[in-house]
């Protein structure tokens, strides 16, 4: 039943069907068969030939891993991570990840390989861990395990570094279809990292990676074609690669269009449309989009000059780790105005790590606090 349930979801061998799909699977997994009420929890879950139904899915996935199938438990473990239709309950995600791997689930030994290299569900960081898991996972066939094993080779995390082993890792996976791979390949390239810079070989493997839907990979190739670095130089071609790289969500693309609005390069000056990308971006915790909001917001440029505005997209750039910004408020704030350190000095004071006056002079207290912030 349920194999025929397959047959008539994807159409093989017969016109696609899914609501004889469904009625199958059904009937498979009323009857105790582990696959098919992973199958049908799977469809409830993407409202496939049936409405979507959270509850329905975790119904028919908890069934399916009482039965014991592994892709249940994968399944399962995925809604936990992501908390959708449950509470977000990353350690009951790694259980269920564990008991997938355990019973030869290649997508949950990524999955806990990932885990381990992070930290994540009450896990200690443990790269060695996830390197093996990668591999585990990569011997299995796993596309995303031997990208990702290629990046800890590449950055020498938990296992050697091995420039030449990312490369191939990269390669194999490029072959197995992740675009993940061709988008870090093409920047090894592109950087020179371990292999001699060829700008031509990035623009080459950022093809492959937009080609397969990787927005980072559009925004980089964009970037190649901005600077005509590698390729021909076409301002045109860029700001298309950058609106392909947003659609596909990525929010360096975001910036990198909005860099061009923002000085009219392919494209009208606009700053509204500047800030608007910017915006976009920095909700996307893009940090230097971020100082560009707190820039434009103080020059008044997209909109009217707001120093409270641009000291909390400041504040936000430097808490989440952007070196420039924090750079910029400890040794050039006198460019931005009074106004406008006075409001930093208030969003410091109002997270608590300053104390002092809020009168616009940048002391050392100010500047001991800022480095807080930026983690220093």
């Amino acid at each position: 039943m349920n194999n025929l349930a397959f047959m008539y979801e994807n159409g093989r061998g017969v016109t696609q069907d899914l609501a004889q799909a469904v009625r199958l699977y059904r009937q498979a997994a009323d009857a105790g068969n582990a696959l098919a009420a992973s199958n049908m929890g799977g469809l409830y879950r993407d409202g496939k030939g049936v409405p979507r139904d959270m509850e329905q899915a975790i119904h028919y996935l908890k069934k399916a891993v009482d039965l014991g199938d592994n892709t249940g438990m994968y399944k399962l473990g995925l809604l936990y991570r992501d908390g959708n239709g449950v509470l977000q309950d990353n350690a009951e995600a790694v259980r269920l990840f564990q008991q997938a791997a355990d019973r030869g689930n290649v997508d949950a030994t990524t999955e806990l390989g990932y885990d381990n290299e992070n930290g994540i569900g009450g896990l200690k960081v443990d790269a060695q861990e996830a390197a093996r898991l990668y591999k585990k996972a990569a011997d299995m066939g796993s596309a995303l395990a031997m990208n990702n094993l290629g990046y800890l080779y590449q950055v020498g995390k938990g296992v050697e570094k091995d420039t030449d082993q990312a490369v191939a890792l990269y390669k194999k996976a490029i072959d197995a279809g992740n675009n993940l791979a061709a988008t870090n390949l093409g920047f090894l390239f592109e950087m020179g990292i371990g292999v001699e810079k060829n700008p031509s070989e990035a623009a080459r493997y950022y093809l492959i990676g937009s080609d397969r839907g990787d927005g980072m990979a559009s925004g980089n190739l964009g970037g190649l074609y901005r600077d005509g670095n590698g390729v021909r130089k076409d301002l045109k071609e860029a700001v298309r690669l950058f609106r392909k790289g947003i659609e596909q969500g990525d929010h360096y693309s975001m910036l990198k269009l909005g860099f061009l609005y923002k000085d009219g390069l392919g494209v009208p000056h606009d700053d509204s449309q500047a800030l608007q990308l910017f915006t976009q971006a920095a909700q996307r915790n893009n940090t230097d989009a971020m100082y560009q909001l707190g820039l434009f917001a103080t020059l008044g440029r997209g909109g009217p000059k707001d120093a409270t505005t641009a000291a909390s997209w400041l504040v936000k750039s430097i808490a989440g780790g952007n070196a420039f910004s924090l750079t910029e408020m400890t040794t050039n704030s006198g460019a931005w105005g009074a106004p406008f350190r006075a409001a930093v000095q208030a969003e410091l004071k109002q997270r608590g790590i300053y104390s002092g006056p809020i009168n616009g002079t940048f002391g050392s207290a100010t500047i001991s606090a800022l480095k807080q912030l930026g983690g220093g």
